[in-house]
Order: C-alpha cells, then structure tokens, then sequence
C-alpha cells in the first residue's frame, strides 16, 4: 500500500485568524529566562492545525496575516533586546513553501554566532518578494533579507527501508533524488542525502544589536 498525504480541507478561516491574535500576543513577551539559561531562544508558529497535521495549500491573504503578526514579534523582540545593551543575533526565518515552519530566533554571549552556519546561501540571490508575504511594507522596509535553500537530509537506509515497506513508490523516490544537491558518507558507510526542499528567507534589522 503506496503512502498518500491527506490533505485536509479546512473550514472557519476566520476562527483560524483569531488563532493568529493569539499566537502573537503570547509570543511578543520576550523569554529573557529561557535566553539568560540557553545564550538562544525562538519561538515558531504553533498555530494549530497548521503547524503539525496540515499538508494542504494555505490561502495567500492567511499567509500574510500569520506573518505580518511574524514581524510584529520580531520587532517587539528586537525593542526588548535593546535594554541588553550587548551584542545579540535576532532574525527571522521564513520557509517557502514550507511557510509553517517560519520563526524568529535570536542569539547572543557564548552562542552569538550559533546559527551562523544552519543555511547555506543560494548562488542565485533575488529582492525579498514582498507582495507574496506581508501586508504591511513598512514592516521590512529596514530589514536585509538574504535567500538560503532549506535542506533536509534523508540517508540510503531510510530510503531503502520505506521502498521496502511500500511507504513510497520508485517514482516517487526518484522525485527526492533529483532534488539531491550534495551526497556525504558517514561514518558508518551509509550515503547521506541532502535535499533542497524549497526556500528560507533570512531577515534581519540593517542594524541589529
């Protein structure tokens, strides 16, 4: 039996953008005891259905909404940040189409350049699009956006045990290996595949900290 997505058909758009409201006032108090204990913190969109079970198209104006109250966090967090009066490392992460997955993280002390390295930067940079995402230009008129590719990383092993199991179709895995960018061996011989899987736009303040 072949793995299908169930794409679920969702209903009460506007009970889901109160969800949003909600969302935003719980994330815009900054966590200064999680970020003094761990030198990181984030938060990411827990706006249920969305964020866990939800595999289908999200309507455009809902995408704007959720990440126009996205940089009302990252805003709120970087006026807080201020009253630090040290160097800190606060961005946003935006995945297309992976849009759900989006944050904002911030770092700073021991771990200010811990994120430094989760992306690798497209060749090919492009204007962050602006009309597709936010309501509000004048939220990101002082912002630098820079295009990374979103990577996920399967091994042979895993690939061969779902052909075994029927979880996907030989098409199907063909589909994930021609989306392969870079191939590595691990320690214990198995292949290691790293898959572009879309678009993360990294945000940050022209002057941050």
């Amino acid at each position: 039996m072949h793995y299908h997505s169930k794409k679920k058909k969702i209903r009460g758009w506007k009970r889901h953008k109160r969800k949003i409201d909600r969302w935003k006032r719980h994330a815009m108090t900054f966590p200064f005891d999680e970020l003094h204990a761990h030198k990181r913190t984030y938060v990411k969109l827990t706006i249920h259905p969305f964020y866990i079970s939800f595999e289908g198209k999200l309507p455009a104006w809902f995408v704007r909404e959720v990440f126009d109250a996205v940089l009302d966090v990252y805003h709120s967090w970087h006026e807080q940040l201020q009253l630090l009066h040290e160097p800190y490392d606060l961005m946003v992460w935006l995945f297309d189409p992976d849009f759900m997955k989006s944050q904002v993280v911030v770092s700073y002390r021991d771990c200010l350049h811990f994120y430094d390295q989760t992306f690798e930067q497209r060749e090919q940079q492009r204007a962050f699009p602006t009309d597709k995402f936010v309501n509000d230009p004048m939220k990101v008129n002082d912002m630098n956006w820079q295009l990374c590719i979103h990577t996920t990383d399967w091994t042979k092993e895993i690939f061969d045990g779902w052909l075994e199991d029927d979880l996907i179709t030989r098409q199907e895995l063909d589909r994930y290996k021609r989306n392969v960018y870079e191939t590595m061996v691990l320690s214990n011989g198995d292949l290691l595949y790293l898959i572009d899987s879309g678009n993360v736009w990294i945000g940050k303040h022209t002057q941050e900290g």
